[in-house]
């Protein structure tokens, strides 16, 4: 009977061990499983991310197109067009003519402000802001 009893107590403890075993196993598979579900999330929030910055960009390009284009006077509200003629057909000293900054009736879409950081004295300005007698005419 003793040594029936130490058989049942070796199958039984084999048993625990081969049950623990498969439940430590069972354990990291689930473990594995929940990573690599957070990695294929982060991946595709990654990807959606690029996605939305390249479709800002390509948004933004023609805009930052449009302003890399733009002359530097742009960026006053009134400026001295070049080659000035009158009716007699002379060229005009500097001073006479005055044109408006296209800036200053109509902002581009997304585009709520232009303005100009002027690097000697910090000073900022905007053709959509004249300041002194420039204020009257605008």
């Amino acid at each position: 009977m003793s040594r029936s009893w130490l058989i049942w107590s070796v199958l039984a403890a084999c048993a625990l061990l081969i049950v623990g075993a498969m439940a430590w196993s069972t354990n990291k598979a689930i473990q594995l499983e929940e990573k690599q579900a957070l990695a294929e999330s982060d991946a595709e929030l990654e990807e959606r991310v690029r996605m939305s910055l390249a479709r800002m960009d390509s948004a933004a390009s023609g805009l930052m197109i449009l302003e890399n284009q733009r002359p530097l006077h742009h960026y006053e509200p009134f400026f001295e067009p070049e080659d000035v003629l009158t009716a007699s057909f002379p060229r005009q000293v500097d001073g006479f003519a005055h044109q408006l900054s296209p800036l200053l009736p109509e902002l581009p879409e997304f585009v709520r402000l232009h303005f100009e950081i002027d690097a000697s004295n910090g000073g900022i300005t905007s053709p959509q802001v004249p300041v002194g007698s420039e204020w009257g005419y605008a």
